[in-house]
This record gives structure tokens, C-alpha cells and sequence, in this order.
């Protein structure tokens, strides 16, 4: 019994780390929420390239849907250590961390940045950024504008300035080509509906088109899409610069909770 126990908590750290995310090629984000497009996370990748450059900091993203029972802070802090997240020798890094299904968010910081990170300053940062926009569901927003306030707040205190902006959430906008083709979809609509009224009372065959049905296609096609996305995102990939990936260590620095 005693051996079988000693294998158990042998091997249990290697089933433990099994369940881990994959540290992500060519990118500072991990995603398996899906709840970044795909300029959201160039924008973020833009935001940490800049920090790295700059600073030597590294900053990263693990984005999950669903984490099981496992203790969110302990699971964001394992994460950080299997994708050696921060330099060896200065274990400057943070890692945004959020699991969707159990509705928790944190950000992890380095042993070497808890000076100038420290918890309560990282939860107003959070309470700030990523709150608000997670219950409103602005995923995109949230882990963006938190990003930028990090790489901001480092930055600032490294004396060096960001060649970066301020991402912004985009602006909902009707497009106004799509009137004319409302109007007319109006007086099909009405069309249809006079000629289901007169006449012998049955049910046609183009009886299904009513007020509700008609109001839906109109409404529809009035709201518009979002406009632009971030700014700040950068132009074509990276060119191998994904750096601060060299085993940084972690120790339960930073601050977390739900939204």
C-alpha cells in the first residue's frame, strides 16, 4: 500500500501538468475560450513584443473555458511555470489567466516584478479593465485594456516609453447602405402580408410571413456589425520575436477572483 502511495505522488505532478494548456507558438496568448478574434490577440502579441523589447518584461495570456476543480490560482501559477513565462535571471513576467466556466480571472506576477506589481495595485488594475468589460461580455476589451495597463505600469517603471495605443473597443454602427434595402424588404413584407388577408380565410402557402416574423428580418438587418476592432494591433507576424520565454518563477505574487 505504502508503494502504491509513493507512486502516486510521484507521477501525480506529470498528470497534474497533462491537463496544463500548451505554451503557444508564436504567440504571448493562449486561447481555448475562443473569445478573441483574431486581430484581439495580434493586438495583444503587439502589446507584449513592444513590453519585451523595451523592458525585458514578459507578459502573457491563458485563456480557458473550463478548469474543472481545480483551484484557479494554483492552475494560473502551474501555467505560468510550464511556459517558463519571464527571463531565468529576473523572472520578470505576469500572466492573465481566466476560466470561463468557472467565471474566475487572475494575474499572476514574477517573483521579479512583485516589487513595482504588487496585489492590491494588480486587483485595481483588474477592477479597472477586465471587470467591467467580462460583465458586459467585452472579452476582447477586458484582456486588452488590462494588458495595456500592465505594460503601461511597467514602463512607466522602467523610464521608457511604449510605441503603442491605447486599444479601444469598438463602436457599434448601423451601416447606412442598408436602408434602402430595408425599405424594400418593408414592402415585400407588407406586400405578402395584404395578400394572406384577403380572399377566403385558410391558411396559404405564404401565410407564415406575420407581424413578428416581418419585424424580426427588419430588425435584423438594421443592426449593424461592429466596426474596426483594436488599434495599436501592428501589421503581418513577428519575425521570431517572441521572446521571455527563458523559465521565469512564480510564487503566488499578484491577485484574482470572479467578475
Amino acid at each position: 500500500m505504502f508503494r502504491w502511495l509513493s507512486l502516486f505522488f510521484l507521477f501525480s505532478p506529470l498528470l497534474f501538468a497533462a491537463n496544463l494548456p500548451p505554451r503557444p507558438e508564436q504567440s504571448y496568448v493562449y486561447d481555448e475560450s475562443h473569445n478573441l478574434t483574431s486581430q484581439e490577440v495580434q493586438t495583444f502579441n503587439a502589446i507584449a513584443v513592444e513590453l519585451f523589447k523595451k523592458t525585458g518584461f514578459a507578459l502573457g495570456a491563458a485563456l480557458l473555458y473550463d478548469i474543472g476543480e481545480e483551484d484557479a490560482r494554483d492552475f494560473a501559477v502551474q501555467v505560468a511555470h510550464s511556459w517558463g513565462l519571464g527571463q531565468k535571471e529576473s523572472s520578470e513576467a505576469a500572466l492573465i489567466f481566466v476560466a470561463f466556466k468557472q467565471g474566475r480571472r487572475s494575474v499572476e506576477v514574477g517573483y521579479g516584478a512583485e516589487g513595482y506589481l504588487p496585489d492590491a495595485l494588480v486587483e485595481r488594475l483588474q477592477q479597472k479593465t477586465l471587470v467591467p468589460a467580462f460583465r458586459k461580455k467585452e472579452y476582447g476589451t477586458g484582456v486588452l485594456t488590462l494588458a495595456y495597463a500592465i505594460a503601461t505600469t511597467v514602463a512607466k517603471e522602467k523610464g521608457v516609453t511604449l510605441d503603442l495605443t491605447a486599444p479601444t473597443p469598438p463602436e457599434k454602427k448601423n451601416n447606412p447602405l442598408m436602408w434602402p434595402f430595408i425599405f424594400v424588404i418593408f414592402i415585400i413584407v407588407m406586400s405578402l402580408l395584404k395578400m394572406n388577408g384577403g380572399g377566403r380565410g385558410g391558411r396559404g402557402p405564404g401565410s407564415f410571413v406575420g407581424p413578428s416574423a416581418a419585424g424580426f428580418l427588419i430588425g435584423s438587418l438594421s443592426r449593424g456589425g461592429f466596426g474596426g476592432g483594436f488599434g495599436g494591433g501592428g501589421g503581418g507576424g513577428f519575425g521570431g520575436g517572441f521572446g521571455g520565454f527563458g523559465g521565469g518563477g512564480f510564487g503566488g505574487g499578484g491577485s484574482g477572483g470572479s467578475w
